[in-house]
């Protein structure tokens, strides 16, 4: 996306500081699934817009 890591904290939106469109972002929730072996709802992953949501999400979905 363009953006160094440095950058991104947790209030960091992916369309507002990312400039992430539609595609980008079913493209990273996508990535989240594979790479934490978890699988996010469609109406679970329209409400992650900031990279803390998604590490909340994620911390969430995979607690044992």
């Amino acid at each position: 996306m363009g953006v160094d890591k440095t950058e991104i904290t947790r209030d960091t939106s992916f369309a507002n500081d990312l400039n992430a469109d539609s595609l980008d972002t079913v493209e990273l929730v996508m990535e989240f699934e594979d790479e934490f072996e978890t699988s996010i709802p469609d109406d679970q992953a329209e409400k992650i817009q900031t990279v803390g949501q998604a590490i909340e999400y994620i911390s969430q979905a995979t607690k044992s």
